[in-house]
């Protein structure tokens, strides 16, 4: 008969005694390591989500924000009033100082939320993100021309994602007991006293590290080389495109359009900058055949601009001048693409400022 198994005897009872003392001491070993790896995580704080302070010789020197920068400004920014801010790409992110003397006073203290690799679409997410906190008086916007040149194409809404308590969970986990926090953790303690290491300030720009270090293996002209070429290729491929489109319409004016409702609506003061470039990539433009679309899509720019509201400005940096066609072109730029912070700082003067000799202000007309 199939009845209730008889319990073990003492003598078995004995013999199972050392495996549950291991699995005891196992379970309670692990439970210290994952709470010492979590404490670590949290005092090193890699990714400055947690917001442990910053100390000299320890965790002061953020190398890891590099590869995770939209987690670490999304934490950041949480952390302090923010009247002003400025979005882009790495352009931003690298080229701009939050702390310029020639921001407006009622939009200081100032974060730089550029992000790299994030286009006028990351922007726009961005930009809501922040307009939904409160508090935004001033925005800086930076648009690349390149974006609006190519053909236009039918794409779905830009979502915004509510940043809830799932997610703050998540991040939490993520930058105390993950492997990957460790080991960030471990870099960013060793990297401390290395010359030449990316860090992000407390307002959301990042150094010029990742530069210089790009520099010292391969040499600055290496770097312009190897830019030069990755622009010629992708012009020559959006002539290619064009030659099948040769009336198409210009991308992106919807967001953009986008950009300025968000301003509009919630009182915010909009300043737009068609990013500038070294002079190298205005003649790759015109070797690929792209001029006309180039001025195309700036005066597409500019009509939608002035069409909208008084509190819109547009301002055009991207031309031949005396910044763009230096001799020596490393004072004002890593690379082609990528401006120095003395030329970001030509640029908010020219904005803020009333600065004349560089820079225009782009009507339909101009």
């Amino acid at each position: 008969m199939h009845g209730t198994p008889p319990l073990p005897t003492i003598g078995e009872a004995t013999q199972f005694a050392p495996f549950a003392r291991f699995c005891r001491i196992w379970g309670i070993s692990l439970l210290v390591l994952v709470s010492l790896i979590g404490a670590c995580n949290a005092l090193v704080d890699p990714y400055l989500v947690i917001g442990a302070p910053r100390i000299a010789g320890f965790n002061a020197v953020k190398p890891e924000t590099e590869t995770h920068t939209l987690l670490a400004k999304t934490y950041l920014m949480q952390r302090a009033y923010y009247p002003g801010m400025m979005f882009g790409d790495s352009k931003v992110d690298i080229g701009l100082d939050p702390k310029s003397p020639s921001w407006p006073a009622d939009s200081r203290p100032v974060f730089n939320d550029g992000l790299p690799g994030s286009g006028i679409d990351g922007s726009l997410v961005q930009l809501r993100n922040a307009a939904a906190r409160g508090g935004l008086r001033r925005a800086l916007v930076f648009i690349e021309l390149g974006e609006f040149m190519q053909p236009a194409r039918k794409m779905p809404p830009v979502e915004t994602t509510p940043f809830g308590i799932a997610q703050h969970l998540h991040d939490i986990t993520r930058a105390t007991l993950s492997l990957d926090a460790l080991w960030s953790s471990l870099y960013t303690v060793a990297a401390q006293n290395e010359a030449d290491v990316v860090d992000l300030s407390p307002d959301g720009a990042t150094g010029d590290g990742g530069f210089r270090a790009l520099i010292a293996r391969g040499g600055t002209a290496e770097l312009f080389t190897q830019k030069q070429a990755a622009n010629a290729e992708a012009q020559r491929a959006l002539a290619a495109r064009l030659q099948d489109e040769p009336d198409a319409a210009f991308n992106h004016l919807d967001t953009l359009a986008d950009i300025i409702a968000v301003c509009h609506q919630n009182h915010i003061a909009l300043d737009l900058v068609i990013a500038p470039f070294q002079a190298d990539y205005l003649d790759s433009l015109r070797k690929a055949g792209l001029w006309p679309r180039y001025e195309g899509a700036k005066r597409a720019v500019a009509r939608l601009v002035a069409g909208s509201a008084e509190h819109v400005a547009l301002w055009d940096f991207l031309g031949y001048d005396s910044y763009s066609n230096d001799p020596d072109a490393t004072k004002w730029f890593w690379e082609p693409n990528h401006f120095k912070r003395a030329l970001g700082e030509k640029i908010l003067e020219a904005v803020y400022r009333g600065a004349g000799g560089y820079g225009v202000r782009l009507t339909p007309a101009a």
